[in-house]
Order: C-alpha cells, then sequence, then structure tokens
C-alpha cells in the first residue's frame, strides 16, 4: 500500500474521490440534524415521558448538532411528544408512591430543570419547608414506609433514620419518623 493509500484509508480502497469523501463527511454531520434529532426524540418518549433538558442533555452528549436540536426540541414540543408538565405529574406521583420524601422529589425535579410549584400534583403547600398537614402528611407517609420495609439492622432506630435520609426525606422528617416508628416497635413488640 502506497503512502497516499495510508492517507485516505477506507474510502480510497472504495473508490472515493475527495469529493465524494466530502460529501460522505457531509452526510455524517446531516444525521445528527434536525431530522433524526426528531426520530431520536420520538423513540425515546415512546417508552416513557421524559423532561425536556433531560433529552435536550443526551442528544448533545450524543453529538447531535445544537442548532438543529433546538428545532427539534421545538416541533416535539408543539406536538405534544414533549410535555414538561406533563412529565412532572407524573414523575412526582411516581415518586410519591416509591416512598420517595418531598426533599429528594424537590432535588431531582430541579435537576430536571422543573419547577416544583408549577406542578399540578405537587401537593398542595408541600416544599422541603412545608407546614402543618403538609408536613404531618409526609411524617405519615414516612412511618409507613418503615412500616412496610423495616430495617433489619442490630441499630433499627438508626437504620430507620439512614433508610428515610436515603429515600429523600429531611434530616427532621427522618428523625422524628423513626423515633415515633421505634417508640411503637417497642411498645408493640
Amino acid at each position: 500500500m502506497s503512502l497516499p493509500d495510508k492517507e485516505y484509508g477506507a474510502s480510497h480502497e472504495l473508490g472515493l474521490d475527495a469529493g465524494e469523501q466530502e460529501k460522505q463527511g457531509h452526510k455524517a454531520l446531516a444525521d445528527k440534524g434536525e431530522e433524526a434529532a426528531f426520530k431520536k426524540i420520538m423513540r425515546l418518549c415512546a417508552y416513557r415521558d421524559r423532561a425536556s433538558r433531560e433529552i435536550k442533555t443526551r442528544l448533545l452528549r450524543e453529538g447531535f448538532e445544537p442548532e438543529g436540536l433546538e428545532r427539534a426540541l421545538d416541533r416535539a414540543l408543539s406536538c405534544g411528544i414533549i410535555d414538561d408538565s406533563r412529565f412532572a405529574d407524573s414523575f412526582v406521583r411516581g415518586r410519591l408512591n416509591a416512598g420517595k420524601g418531598r426533599k429528594g422529589i424537590e432535588l431531582e425535579l430541579r435537576r430536571l430543570g422543573l419547577d416544583p410549584a408549577s406542578i399540578k400534583t405537587w401537593p398542595e403547600g408541600c416544599s422541603a419547608q412545608g407546614d402543618g398537614d403538609a408536613e404531618e402528611n409526609e411524617l405519615n407517609r414516612a412511618i409507613r414506609l418503615l412500616e412496610m420495609r423495616p430495617p433489619k439492622a442490630t441499630n433499627k432506630r438508626e437504620a430507620a433514620y439512614k433508610l428515610l435520609i436515603r429515600k429523600g426525606f429531611s434530616a427532621s422528617q427522618a428523625t422524628s419518623a423513626a423515633r415515633i416508628w421505634f417508640e411503637n416497635l417497642e411498645n408493640n413488640g
């Protein structure tokens, strides 16, 4: 193989001249343009709802051109393929049903570029600071979680606290719930 053969590689072996190689290069870039991005968005959203920021981050990481990606996102938003409000409602319900705490859910929502206050299914007054009824509901959810999945460690109260923290409950909620759950466990057991 001569020096030019090494330089051109496989495209030269296939008989592609410089102009055809350039066309191939442009085609590869076009494959990461608006239409390809839109098709990828449709495939991703066919599986489950996703946040627009999540999709944008993923497609940029996969090498899609930013301008084409923006147009594809706008198109998907206008068609209703991507709906941050619908995604957020579903996300919050799923996390609450999984026993996650408000603080953890809020952090996840913010990471996804969503404001918890703008979400319909976000419980009334349900913020990390919270108040009366919201705080009591959160405490009851934490206790129910411990009753459904009691820790098996020797130090049950500490293990209960750590479990609740991992689930996204605030430190004060985790402390109170672990204490109440442990006291009930000692009184009934």
